[in-house]
């Protein structure tokens, strides 16, 4: 048996985040509509066993042994409604916060031994770094919001773009690491990252301050 052949397809999809979450509740608009509408089948197998339907022709009273099949369908049916009803729950708990407050942090850390000592060097003149060794930076960006921030970027004013593109849950943080080169002097980087939500960009930044013997 062969792999099948996955066409060379690049659509263009263009939508911003409030399109995304239109198309989530749309969604489960839709899903919600067809639980319903299985919920009334069962309903209406129920009736038809007991013979109450309007339109029913009568027929002869279900035995013990039919309502307990019956009971058992409809049971068994119930249960995988109530799952997809939890999922649905937390789709629309992801996606609704009654007091959204974005926020995210970033701490610039940096390195003169490999990696193996990192400062938080807010002031200056910072650690010195030996001639030896090239600066080490680390960035930790953490979403202290309460929703989820896309389009998280990450830049330093020395060393250019560092990421983007990432989404941040609520909590959540993720570290990146670069190597610098040996300037020789004080030297001193800024790192800033931001993040969206719906129309909303929040950002932050922090300073690192080292010295390079020259």
């Amino acid at each position: 048996m062969s792999f099948p052949t996955i066409p060379d397809i690049t659509p263009t999809i263009n939508i911003n985040r409030s399109d995304v979450i239109n198309l989530l509740l749309a969604s489960i608009a839709f899903e919600e509509l067809g639980l319903a509408h299985i919920i009334n089948a069962e309903a209406e197998k129920i009736q038809y066993i007991l013979g109450t339907l309007s339109e029913q022709t009568p027929t002869e009273p279900p035995t013990q042994d039919d309502l307990i099949k019956i009971n058992k369908s409809v049971n068994q049916t119930l249960r995988t409604v109530i799952k997809n009803q939890m999922l649905l729950q937390f789709k629309l708990e992801d996606l609704i916060v009654e007091n959204p407050l974005p926020s995210i942090t970033i701490k610039k850390y940096i390195s003169g031994d490999g990696g193996e000592t990192w400062y938080d060097a807010d002031s200056p003149p910072g650690p010195t770094i030996d001639p030896e060794q090239v600066p080490m930076f680390k960035f930790v960006i953490t979403n202290t919001g309460n929703v989820i921030l896309t389009g998280v970027t990450v830049t330093d004013s020395v060393l250019g773009l560092i990421s983007t593109g990432g989404i941040l849950p609520p909590g959540a943080y993720f570290e990146e690491t670069m190597t610098g080169d040996y300037l020789g002097g004080d030297q001193s980087n800024t790192a800033t990252v931001i993040g969206n939500y719906l129309d909303q960009q929040v950002e932050d930044s922090d300073v690192a301050y080292y010295t390079e013997p020259v």
